[in-house]
């Protein structure tokens, strides 16, 4: 991460997240305006973006043409964004190639200081996507792409770091989790893996996740008190498996222990149904 970026994206308190969009040919008018709209709900409220992994569908090859269409949709972003990697972008097993590179200087942010004499003096322009692809510490959060060793997940959530923030990003398998309305997670990891507040009553820390298309909390009070994932969701139906899913973007706020403050509903995109009935029909 560089720092002198990591410091201008310090600055922003507000942030809408948003996770798993997916882009492949068959959705690239779909995430085109999925990706306008998280600019302009940023814009008005003069917040940042967090993407929560899984900007692309398929794993280790990019289009030209849906590369070129995305940049040319960042191309007009003037709002501070943060990403990790999720497992459709990774490439590598170690997950440090991956398909968020490109996305580097798709866009630039001015930042506050001022460069060159009196004459030329202007502002120092920043990258505005900042990617991470190490778990790193940032603004009071700790931010993990998807690991695919348990063993090295384990090690990044029981760091020093991790221990001490208020809230985690992440793109992780929680076991529990619904990995759509019918099929519960039972081979990801346990809520336990994540720090626990330890206090009797108090509020869970905020972990925020992408992977799972499905908006919801996993909670296990018994085997990790004080813990609860929620999984921010995919922005748009992308599957008969998501029909009737409700969607939504998630605004938090960095300096109330980043916490949600506002929730944007989503309908963009093709919307799915299942009909067992003409009386189904009929009402749909």
């Amino acid at each position: 991460v560089d720092l002198e970026q990591a410091m201008h994206h310090s600055q922003c308190d507000q942030w809408i997240i948003f996770s798993d969009l997916h882009c492949s040919p068959s959705s690239l008018s779909t995430c085109l305006e999925v990706l306008d709209t998280v600019h302009e709900e940023a814009s008005k409220r003069n917040a940042g973006v967090i993407f929560l992994g899984d900007f692309w569908h398929h794993r280790g090859t990019v289009r030209i043409d849906l590369l070129n269409a995305v940049l040319r949709a960042l191309s007009g972003w003037e709002v501070p964004l943060i990403m990790i990697p999720g497992n459709h972008d990774q490439v590598t097993l170690g997950g440090l190639e991956h398909g968020l590179t490109p996305l580097r200087n798709a866009y630039y942010v001015e930042g506050d200081d001022l460069v060159g004499d009196d004459a030329t003096r202007k502002r120092r322009m920043q990258p505005g996507p900042m990617i991470i692809t190490h778990p790193t510490k940032f603004k009071d959060a700790f931010f993990v792409p998807y690991i695919r060793s348990s063993r090295v997940l384990d090690y990044a959530l029981a760091s020093l770091p991790s221990e001490t923030v208020s809230a985690h990003f992440v793109h992780v398998d929680v076991s529990g989790a619904y990995m759509n309305d019918l099929i519960v997670s039972r081979s990801g990891s346990p809520l336990s893996i994540f720090p626990s507040i330890g206090g009797e009553g108090d509020s869970p820390k905020p972990i925020y996740s992408g992977h799972f298309h499905k908006a919801h909390t996993v909670t296990a009070p018994k085997a990790a008190p004080g813990v609860a994932v929620r999984y921010v969701g995919s922005p748009y139906q992308t599957s008969l498996s998501e029909a009737g899913q409700a969607k939504e973007l998630l605004v938090v706020d960095a300096s109330q222990g980043w916490d949600v403050v506002e929730s944007i509903p989503l309908t963009i995109g093709r919307r799915y149904h299942r009909l067992f009935s003409a009386q189904d029909l009929l009402r749909l």
